[in-house]
């Protein structure tokens, strides 16, 4: 449907947004010379998402904190983790949660 990527230091960013019979959703994947790692956001959690990164960006550094989103039978969690010069993002994708 869309693509878009970025350069960010050594690194690339791909931005999919995709459709199957099930739903749409974004496919954001992180490609240095050696790996590759994908994430899939169903579509109707991609603003819970992208405002997760939005509080990043403009709270500081203490008031960063794990999030959970909870979307039909699966739950995100978001958790930050800081590593000498850099955040780690970690996202855990739980399917069939009740």
């Amino acid at each position: 449907m869309l693509q878009v990527h970025e350069a960010v230091e050594h690194k690339l960013f791909y931005f999919d947004l995709k459709e199957n019979p099930r739903c749409r959703y974004l496919k954001i994947s992180e490609k240095t010379s050696a790996t590759r790692s994908t994430i899939i956001v169903p579509f109707n959690g991609i603003s819970w998402f992208f405002d997760i990164f939005n509080d990043y960006v403009t709270s500081d550094d203490q008031d960063i904190s794990r999030k959970e989103l909870q979307l039909d039978s699966k739950a995100i969690y978001y958790i930050t983790h800081y590593t000498y010069y850099t955040y780690t993002f970690i996202f855990i994708t739980l399917q069939n949660v009740d």
